[in-house]
């Protein structure tokens, strides 16, 4: 029974040291998007993915939709899928035109086909005598504003405790004795 408590503790703390491992690397890709040009109607919009986005020189399919017909290229459609390459340093930048009569959400989507890395963009296209376009490039926030070392602080400040409590009922119970 002495044993029990100190070594259940220990178990508490590899238990949850182990999800550090699943933290240990990061999923999504370490380049940003953005997007820049004239969000109005007949006008083009440059998605660029930074440096190290994509892996160097693959294949990425890129898929625009939104409410109206947008081009990439020469082909203009509702939704349209097209395949670029990036750059040796794993750059790419794609231009979208937009037809005369856009209005509305676009998102753009592309996807790298070596990497499996997945970038978006979005933009809403807003009447020419109007302001600057909405936009936005960049994942939504899914998670806390708290550092990963305050939470390290705090499970080893439990850990310790947990160790300091089992210490002290032993010494007590061996006093006793």
């Amino acid at each position: 029974m002495k044993k029990l408590l100190p070594t259940a503790i220990i178990a508490g703390a590899l238990l949850l040291a182990a999800p550090a491992a699943a933290m240990a690397s990061s999923y999504v890709p370490s380049g940003t998007v953005s997007v820049s040009g004239s969000a109005v109607p007949g006008g083009t919009v440059t998605v660029s993915f930074s440096d190290g986005y994509f892996a160097p020189s693959e294949s990425a399919r890129v898929s625009v939709n939104g409410a109206g017909a947008v081009t990439i290229g020469s082909l203009p459609a509702a939704t349209i899928s097209r395949t670029k390459s990036t750059s040796t340093t794993g750059a790419l930048s794609v231009a979208v035109k937009l037809p005369a009569q856009a209005s509305g959400s676009y998102s753009l989507t592309a996807t790298g086909a070596t990497s499996g890395d997945v970038g978006t963009a979005s933009f809403t296209v807003v009447p020419a005598a109007g302001q600057a376009a909405v936009q936005s490039a960049a994942l939504a926030s899914t998670g806390t504003g708290v550092s990963m070392l305050a939470v390290w602080l705090a499970v080893g400040a439990v850990v310790l405790g947990g160790g300091v409590v089992a210490g002290v009922a032993t010494r007590r119970k061996a006093v006793r004795a």
